[in-house]
């Protein structure tokens, strides 16, 4: 028997039974197969299993690692071979632990395995299920296996061998996943300094839970990435020194990631320039814009833009590359002014305390009313209302002239009525017009609107007669083109302020009757509204006329002096009153149309007339009644206690033909209440000392001579009496105390005792009840 050569010896597998197949020449059935250790001492030997003359099989098995020879033998006769054939037994080697558990199905991934009993040999590989992949060796504990490629995701059993073929370790779990195909990124921009929050879509959810490792890489510098959805990631932007494009890239130590084309591009912050208009309603929905320093240069598509009026944000778009339009939200704040910032990215917001990058929530302005309700071109109007602003506008419709208008407060505002390019002179007619109030630093902010009628100037030619008496009463003419009928239609005459309501005869005639007037020349206007004054061309000459109108009172007092006051007209500094045959001279000059005289006592009525040269006199048919009497002759009590309103005095006397009298107690008046022609009744005005004061009556203004007084004393206040216990009727009993007067009267229970004995203002005397 012939052995053929072999030229490397065989790697088999300790502890395990293993067929090794020679061959050779003349081979014969019982052949013995020897296995010898390399020292050349016998290990086994066992019967071969014969296949052909030029095959054989041995069953060889070793449980202790090392180098072993196998050769033939036939009845104890070795076979002829050279030379002898070499088996390396070598330890099935066992895995602890695998890292990553996973890869994607496209192969070509490290997975690093830690175990024992690995072999540097050609054998040595790695099995992923029934795909065998190549083994790279580390050490005996440590071996890298490489992925093959897969078609379909899967779970399949990892196994390392030392000798290939299906001897190896307990299997380990090993994972085939699909790719994670990062899609897109959002934002895809944002500022130099980092912070913005990108967003980053996949395709798939390949990576584990355990995904930790996975990085967003913005150019040359990364930052981690959270899973938030399934198919999410996040990360934040790191910040950088230069705007610039720079690829983005999602890695992961685990598995591979793979992606299209992706570029962040840094960009300088967001800065703002003003905001226009600077202020708005609190309703909201003004539209504002938003001047940027530098222009924003992204696509369309990739910009969210925003802005933000305090806590609240609103959608905006862009207008131009440096101007920004949003509406304003409504107000939800008691902020009046509110910090303004944008966004183009969704997330950074232009933040500044500047003046210029604030917008102010305006109340709502509310026009109550106009005054006056008509005018023309130059008329004053009086804007009355609430939140009015200054500067304001006044407009006139939708097409007319606007006005600035005068602020004087926030109730007030005056607006002069432009020329109205519709009015001509020959205008007959009103024109309405609703009057417009807004801001004019907040464009598009209107008040309510209000009516306002519109005339043509009023023009005035003569009037009729020229020529009256101070007195007043005539019927004055005016004649014009333009007058209209409305209730404001009057005449003002001279520098009074007093308007007389005019006549409307027709839109060319008005009548007035003249007041009382000061003689000499006056000027006569006619206005429409209360407010605008029309001056007629020519004076009225006011002739003077010395005249009584009224004097009050009528009815005098019969036994004292009494005041009356004279309304008339052309009463000169050197008038005088006629009271029947006595002359008198006038206690005050007020005017050409008031003076007051004192009228002396009488008992009968007398004529009343006014003089100013002694000779003419005026008021032939005025009389003076002395019909009226008031006389004291009795007051009481003249007496009543400090702090109290409770006291009230009986006064006796003679009273007719008095409706009204006052009581004056010292420097205090009170309204009197008349019982009768004989009595009258005085509430006492309370004090707080005890002092005594006069009383008198008021009568007509005039005080009523009297020498009654009313004494205010402190009350009496009883501390002690003796004897306490009476047994016998008119004792004598001592009371002590304080505030007592002579003529104190003492009260036991409900019986008045009569008069006590006065000892001092602290001991009277009282006898007791019979």
């Amino acid at each position: 028997m012939i052995l053929d050569a072999v030229d490397t010896q065989l790697l088999l597998s300790e502890g395990n039974p293993v067929q090794v197949v020679l061959t050779g020449r003349h081979f014969v059935p019982n052949v013995t197969c020897v296995v010898m250790t390399s020292t050349n001492t016998l290990e086994e030997e066992t019967l071969a299993l014969f296949y052909s003359s030029e095959s054989i099989g041995c069953i060889v098995q070793a449980q202790v690692s090392g180098l072993r020879f196998l050769t033939l033998k036939l009845y104890d006769a070795i076979a002829t071979t050279s030379p002898t054939v070499a088996l390396e037994f070598v330890a099935v080697p066992a895995i602890v632990a695998i890292s990553p558990h996973s890869s994607d199905i496209r192969g070509g991934s490290s997975i690093a395995v830690t175990g024992r009993g690995f072999h540097d040999g050609p054998s040595l590989s790695c099995h992923f299920g029934l795909v065998q992949s190549r083994a790279v060796f580390l050490t005996p504990t440590r071996i890298l296996c490489m992925t093959p490629r897969v078609s379909v995701p899967s779970q399949v059993l990892l196994t390392v061998s030392n000798v290939g073929g299906n001897v190896s370790s307990s299997p380990v779990a090993f994972s085939f996943e699909s790719p994670v195909v990062a899609l897109s990124i959002h934002p895809s921009f944002g500022s130099v300094l980092g912070g913005v929050i990108v967003r980053v879509l996949v395709a798939e959810t390949a990576l584990d839970d355990h995904s930790s490792s996975v990085r967003c890489w913005f150019g040359n510098v990364s930052s981690i990435a959270t899973r938030v959805q399934s198919n999410v990631f996040q990360c934040i932007a790191p910040s950088t020194v230069w705007p610039a494009k720079v690829p983005f890239h999602l890695r992961s130590e685990q598995q591979s990631v793979v992606h299209p084309p992706i570029y962040f591009t840094y960009v300088e912050p967001v800065q703002v320039v003003n905001v226009t208009p600077a202020s708005g309603p609190v309703e909201g929905a003004t539209a504002v814009r938003v001047l940027l320093v530098e222009p924003v240069l992204m696509p369309a598509s990739a910009l969210s833009i925003q802005c933000a009026f305090g806590n609240q944000s609103v959608p905006g778009f862009l207008v131009s590359p440096t101007v920004i339009q949003c509406v304003t939200p409504p107000s939800v704040s008691q902020q009046s002014n509110v910090s303004v910032a944008v966004t183009v990215n969704g997330q950074e917001f232009s933040l500044s305390s500047e003046s210029a990058t604030t917008f102010e929530y305006q109340k709502t302005l509310q026009v109550d009313s106009v005054v006056p309700t008509l005018g023309s071109p130059g008329t004053s109007i009086r804007v009355l209302g609430t939140n009015l602003k200054s500067p304001s506008i006044c407009h006139f419709g939708d097409a007319r002239p606007s006005t600035p208008a005068r602020f004087v407060s926030s109730n007030e505002v005056v607006c002069d009525l432009p020329t109205m390019v519709f009015l001509t002179t020959t205008t007959t007619t009103t024109v309405a017009v609703d009057v417009v109030l807004t801001l004019e630093y907040a464009t598009g902010v209107y008040s309510n609107s209000k009516l306002f009628k519109v005339f043509p100037p009023l023009s005035l030619t003569l009037l009729s007669p020229s020529r009256v008496i101070e007195s007043g009463g005539a019927r004055i003419m005016l004649q014009g083109r333009g007058f209209l009928d409305v209730p404001q239609l009057g005449c003002l005459f001279g520098r009074s302020a007093v308007i007389v309501p005019a006549l409307w005869v027709s839109k060319y005639l008005v009548e007035c009757v003249a007041p009382t007037l000061e003689p000499g020349n006056v000027t006569v206007a006619v206005t429409q509204n209360g407010i605008d004054r029309y001056i007629v061309p020519m004076s009225l000459s006011v002739s003077p006329a010395l005249t009584i109108s009224s004097i009050s009172p009528i009815h005098a007092l019969a036994s004292y002096p009494t005041t009356i006051t004279v309304l008339g007209t052309g009463f000169e500094p050197s008038a005088r009153c006629r009271f029947g045959d006595v002359i008198v001279v006038p206690t005050e000059y007020t005017n050409r149309n008031s003076i007051t005289c004192t009228a002396p006592p009488s008992q009968t009525s007398v004529p009343f007339q006014v003089t100013n040269n002694g000779l003419d006199f005026a008021g032939d048919r005025l009389w003076v009644s002395h019909d009226v009497q008031v006389d004291i002759s009795n007051v009481s009590p003249s007496s009543g206690p400090v702090n109290t309103t409770t006291t009230r005095v009986w006064i006796r006397g003679t009273f007719t033909n008095m409706d009204q009298l006052h009581c004056q107690i010292g420097d205090m008046t009170t309204l009197v209440h008349i019982a009768n022609t004989t009595h009258v009744e005085c509430l006492v005005p309370p004090v707080t000392t005890s002092q005594v004061v006069p009383i008198t009556l008021l009568a007509l203004g005039m005080s009523i001579p009297s020498t009654w007084t009313f004494s205010y004393y402190a009350p009496p206040a009883v501390e002690s009496m003796e004897p306490s216990t009476l047994f016998r009727p008119s004792t004598a009993v001592t009371v002590r105390g304080r505030n007592f007067l002579p003529g104190a009267v003492c009260r036991f229970g409900a019986v008045i005792t009569g008069a006590s004995v006065y000892h001092s203002s602290k001991v009277i005397e009282c006898p007791s009840p019979q």
